[in-house]
Parts: C-alpha cells; structure tokens; sequence
C-alpha cells in the first residue's frame, strides 16, 4: 500500500515500455486490466503534467463520435482507471476532472520508466544512453494497438535505436570492437534493413577475425532487403564485403 506521510505526495510508478503496469513496494506490481480505464490511465501517465480537455481525450479514444457523446463514456474510463488504482492508494483519488477535463490530482507524483529514459536521452553522455537503454523494455504500451500510442510509440523506439548507433560508434572510436558489436547487433535486431549498422557490425566481425559471421551479415541484410524492399544494398556495403572476403578490410565502419 502506498500511502502519504505528513502530506508528502503519493508516488505511483509504472513501466510503460513493454506490458503497462502499476509498480508497488517489495515489487508488488499489477496490470491494469480495464480495457478503457486502462487506455486513460496510460494517457494520463504519458502525458502527466497537466489536465486533458474533454475533446483532447475524445480526439484519442472516440473519434468517430461527437463531443456530445462521449461525456458518459469519458466517465466511465475514469471510473475505471480509479479502481485500477484502488489498491495502490490509501485515501486519495488520484484522478480529478475539472471543467471536464482529467488530470492528475495534486498529491500524486507520477514515476514512470519513460520519464528516466527522456532525461538520460536528453543528457547523452555514454553513462546515461546506457541506463537508457538498459531502461527501454520493449515498444511503449506494447499489447495496446490504440492510434494515439503509436507517434509516442515511433518516438521512443526511434530514441532507442539512436542512442544504440551512438553507443556503437562510441565504443568503436574507442577501438572496442566487441562493445560496438553488440550494440550494432541490438541496433539490427531492432531494424533489420539498418544498413549502416549492418556496415558496422560487419566491419566489427572482421576486426574480431570473424570473417565467416561479417559475410553471414552482410547475406542476412540481402535477404531482408530483397524480401521488403527488393532491393540491393548500397555501393559501400559492397566494397565492404569485397574487403573483407580479399584480406583487405582495414578501414572504419560508417
């Protein structure tokens, strides 16, 4: 049970990378399971500052109905979303619509994985891409397919994989061929026809003296990128893989 003391604000936390759910203390944790109570509680945690108007929230989760209709329905999820809470909370309700706008109320603090993954994005030093990534636990709400997570959802997967390529060529400036591969390997696994990362990983198995697995690489982008865009990599994919299978690879990945 969370609770506050002396008034101190009531902290809940949640994961939203991967499966959504309410963390608790000793790691009790729990999925909210109200289909749309849910749905308002993950917009709520995504955007926690401030209240959402009614027509915001209408825009989101009903835009095929009209502002009129959807006041019961808004009701509802917040009906919903509070019950989901009721566990995590002594005598507070979290939620609070003013003007027909939902909001967070003012005693509760909202800790979430996306917030500490946006700050460490937003420092960019090496220590704090690693955290981030160490962080990031899949797609943003990742068994929830509603419209309004997916331009989140392409934000912070796109975060993600930058915070990879610059990981891997962190690690590469540093002659760290093993630490840049693996980055570059998370950074292909994530977006297969990432043909700069597929030139790096490739360039990183040379150097190991993996000749065999940077060729194995450089077959696998082929086959994606003739199965999804039937196409052929790029010149300098090329020369590379010539390179590497002559004994002539010496260069740097780009």
């Amino acid at each position: 049970m969370l609770t506050a003391l002396a008034r101190s604000p009531v902290v809940l936390q949640f994961r939203c990378f991967g499966t959504f759910t309410l963390i608790g203390e000793n790691d009790w944790s729990a999925k909210p399971a109200r289909a749309r109570g849910r749905e308002l509680l993950q917009y709520l945690v995504a955007h926690p500052n401030g209240f959402a108007s009614r027509e915001v929230l209408a825009e989101a989760f009903w835009p095929e109905l009209s502002i009129d209709e959807v006041g019961n329905r808004l009701h509802l999820a917040a009906s919903g979303a509070r019950a989901s809470l009721r566990d995590a909370l002594d005598d507070v309700d979290p939620i609070r619509c003013v003007e027909g706008a939902y909001g967070w109320h003012a005693s509760v603090a909202i800790v979430s994985d996306v917030t500490r993954f946006t700050a460490c994005y937003n420092d960019g030093s090496p220590a704090a891409m690693r955290e981030a990534i160490a962080i990031y636990g899949g797609e943003l709400f990742a068994n929830d397919r509603a419209e309004w997570i997916v331009p989140l959802r392409v934000r912070y997967t796109s975060a993600y994989l930058t915070m990879l390529e610059r990981l891997a060529r962190h690690a590469l400036s540093n002659d760290d061929h093993a630490g840049s591969l693996d980055y570059g390997l998370q950074l292909r696994a994530e977006d297969p026809g990432h043909e700069s990362a597929a030139r790096l990983v490739m360039h990183c198995f040379a150097k190991l003296g993996r000749r065999h697995s940077a060729i194995a690489e450089y077959d696998s982008l082929c086959r994606h990128l003739r199965r999804g865009l039937n196409v052929k990599p790029t010149a300098e994919t090329e020369a590379l893989r010539r390179a590497i299978l002559s004994g002539d690879h010496e260069g740097g990945a780009r």
